[in-house]
């Protein structure tokens, strides 16, 4: 009982102390309680007198920076927007930024010499000042507004303001490529309009047949971002009556969702069938279906297509472990890649084939790994480049260090010269699984000295990576 009045004692001196050093704590407490207190005084500092005649200076208030006006002699996007709708003309407006974005002289010197060429359309500009003063732009950055993203980007609507079509990059710097682009889409707007008021004012099969084809109409990145018409796509097709809706009425990730329906008996928890009792013909049929009903589709949504088949043949083969199913998926990819190897569907279906073929080898400089080298769950040859690390004959450890404790199992150490074997490790056998051995180097060293074993690695695809070591140990 003692200690514990002794206790409240401290506690007590403890709360008197923190009174007496910060009173405004009484304030801040009591205005949270719905009570005001004013703060305990405290002693101000005595003041250093001046000499008579001089004044205190006020603190000089930095001005904000003023947001200047925008270089380009256009009308912002509402009003560019309500003139071509009262004029019955087609708007294109250039999204920038005149006070942040690179080059935006070369943009102001394009888009007034294009406001010359009597295009008939209303130019107008959403220019996204931040208030940055000479010199002092950021790096280029995304932003996203109305859909529009990656500044600068030049967007063409029709006169009610339905969108017709956008163009990015080194377009938006070029007179001659933004007239054609445009002139283009002014070519095919009445058709296309006339597609969209059908979608518009009918309902059903009617309306979903009338969407995807106005969609067809345009470019892929622009299809896939028109709003309204994939809106009345999902919501008249439910059911995929029209087959547009694999087309433009999901990404790929709802693609690998209708792929997995297929292939696992339902969606999500849904699904009743794991392992090999999934339907992996039934999955590839619902495929080949899609790419032979639409043979005219864009070339990135064949190639997305094809991704998915070669995703059932993975699954297959990872359930089989049947050779016969990866050949058919390393052949799926390499159509990937044949169609457009530019795409991001073709450079990801270029690092798959390496992934996949069996006689490819990963050759390492930099002495470094990453997830570029991953091997999950199967064995494939490394070829690491040690030549700057052998200076002359003696012995020498070679280390595979894994990042943030990385798993990886290797085996089947070689060292080789000038393309030639010259040894084995001196303590590792062909099939031990290690990280560590050691070479002896003999003889003068001319050319090219790597180290080429078998790997697997163990971490999926944002694990894999570690630093690979050749160093002399000393006699």
């Amino acid at each position: 009982m003692k200690k514990f009045t002794f206790f409240l004692f401290l506690l007590s001196l403890g709360g008197v102390a923190v009174y007496l050093y910060y009173p405004e704590l009484e304030s801040r407490f009591c205005a949270k309680k719905g009570k005001i207190t004013a703060p305990a005084e405290s002693p101000l500092p005595v003041p250093i007198p001046l000499p008579k005649g001089d004044a205190v200076p006020a603190p000089a208030e930095k001005p904000a920076p003023e947001i200047a006006a925008s270089p380009l002699p256009f009308p912002e996007s509402p009003a560019t927007k309500e003139k071509a709708k009262e004029e019955n003309k087609p708007s294109l407006i250039i999204w920038h930024g005149s006070d942040w974005l690179p080059d935006t002289d070369k943009i102001v010197q394009t888009w007034i010499q294009l406001s010359k060429e009597e295009l008939p359309v209303i130019i107008g500009q959403f220019d996204e000042r931040l208030g940055y003063l000479p010199g002092e732009h950021p790096r280029q950055r995304q932003v996203s507004y109305g859909g529009c993203y990656e500044l600068p980007i030049a967007v063409l609507s029709a006169p009610d303001g339905t969108f017709l079509a956008s163009w990015r990059g080194k377009r938006v710097y070029s007179v001659s490529g933004m007239k054609k682009g445009v002139e283009r889409a002014l070519k095919s707007m009445p058709d296309f309009m006339s597609l969209v008021e059908r979608a518009r004012s009918t309902k059903g099969t009617e309306a979903a047949i009338a969407a995807g084809e106005a969609l067809s109409m345009l470019s892929l990145h622009d299809a896939m971002r028109h709003r309204e018409l994939r809106n009345i796509l999902n919501k008249q097709d439910p059911d995929h009556v029209t087959g547009y809706r694999y087309l433009y009425g999901m990404d790929h990730m709802g693609m690998y969702e209708e792929i997995n329906a297929v292939l696992n008996g339902g969606k999500g928890s849904e699904a009743t069938l794991k392992g090999a009792d999934r339907r992996f013909d039934e999955a590839e049929q619902f495929i080949r279906n899609i790419l032979k009903q639409h043979k005219d589709m864009h070339r990135e949504l064949r190639q997305q297509w094809l991704s998915g088949l070669a995703y059932v043949y993975r699954e297959r083969y990872w359930t089989t472990k049947d050779e016969a199913w990866r050949t058919k998926l390393l052949q799926t990819y390499r159509r990937v890649v044949k169609i457009d190897p530019e795409t991001e569907y073709g450079k990801g279906a270029e690092k798959l084939c390496r992934y996949w073929d069996p006689e490819y080898i990963y050759v390492i400089r930099d002495g470094y790994y990453d997830n570029s080298h991953n091997v999950l769950r199967m064995e494939k040859e490394w070829c690491v480049d040690v030549t700057r690390s052998v200076k002359s004959p003696g012995r020498y450890e070679f280390s595979i260090i894994p990042s943030q404790g990385g798993r990886l199992d290797a085996r089947d150490f070689r060292l080789f010269i000038n393309g030639r074997m010259a040894g084995r490790p001196l303590d590792a056998e062909e099939d031990t699984i290690t990280r560590n051995v050691t070479f002896q180097v003999d003889g003068p060293i001319r050319g090219r000295v790597e180290v080429r074993l078998r790997v697997t690695t163990h971490d999926h695809w944002f694990g894999c990576s570690g630093k690979l070591e050749m160093k002399a140990l000393e006699d």
